[in-house]
């Protein structure tokens, strides 16, 4: 049986096997409790007052947190795949918050809002309201931002990490009809180059050619249904006949 550490957050459940010195490159770092008392207490703090851990007072022997607790800025990559924690580095990211911590942090903000000076009670209306919810980058800005909980960030990062990634595949997409589009020229090209030298079409003709096989690929690769019928118009508007020549 190998090693096995588990991380100290609550509803965290996080655990790590050690077996000798093999390290699984997918698996969590784990962070031991700092020695300093100082720095400890910290841990301890955080884990009480954001986390709504009472019981983390009495530790075992070797406690851990796993690095999902931490902010990335704290952590430093060694190496191929070590990750270090920077010292005094404090554990702030406690995504399964209870809800007793929650009520009481609602609690602490309506005080503090009744203790503010007559004169400035006029203006709360004025204050942005931000009771729905954030489904979309559009509805993502720097007011609804600012002030908000490390989960609820985490959140946004992901919207808009999913936009891009959309707009990533609509832009390989684009780049592929592309490619497709030059190589059809290119050939196209080559054809009516091979065609005009054997004298079997004339210039004119060619260049007929060429407008209509461009203006039947953008519709069928790069306009939208709406667009469609008027590029076959056009196409039709100018019609082309191969003139045969003697040799």
């Amino acid at each position: 049986m190998g090693n096995i550490k588990y991380c100290c957050v609550q509803f965290c459940g996080y655990k790590r096997t050690f077996l000798g010195t093999k390290k699984k490159s997918t698996s969590k770092p784990l962070y031991r409790f700092p020695n300093k008392p100082q720095l400890k207490e910290k841990w301890v703090q955080a884990l009480i007052n954001l986390n709504g851990q009472s019981e983390i007072s009495k530790l075992p022997k070797e406690a851990y947190i796993c690095s999902q607790h931490f902010e990335p800025d704290c952590l430093e990559k060694i190496g191929f795949s070590a990750v270090r924690l920077k010292p005094g580095s404090i554990p702030t990211i406690f995504p399964f918050n209870k809800t007793e911590q929650l009520d009481q942090d609602i609690t602490m903000a309506s005080n503090a809002i009744s203790d503010v000076p007559l004169e400035i009670t006029q203006y709360p209306l004025e204050e942005p309201c931000f009771s729905g919810k954030i489904r979309y980058p559009g509805d993502i800005n720097e007011e609804n931002v600012k002030g908000t909980s490390n989960q609820n960030l985490q959140k946004y990062v992901l919207i808009l990490k999913k936009a891009c990634r959309k707009k990533d595949q609509m832009i390989k997409r684009l780049q592929s009809l592309r490619n497709r589009q030059k190589k059809k020229i290119n050939s196209l090209q080559s054809m009516l180059s091979d065609l005009r030298a054997r004298d079997l079409i004339s210039s004119n003709t060619s260049h007929i050619m060429q407008i209509f096989s461009n203006a039947t690929f953008l519709q069928e690769n790069c306009f939208p249904l709406p667009l469609r019928g008027n590029l076959t118009a056009y196409g039709q508007r100018y019609p082309w006949r191969t003139e045969g020549r003697s040799h």
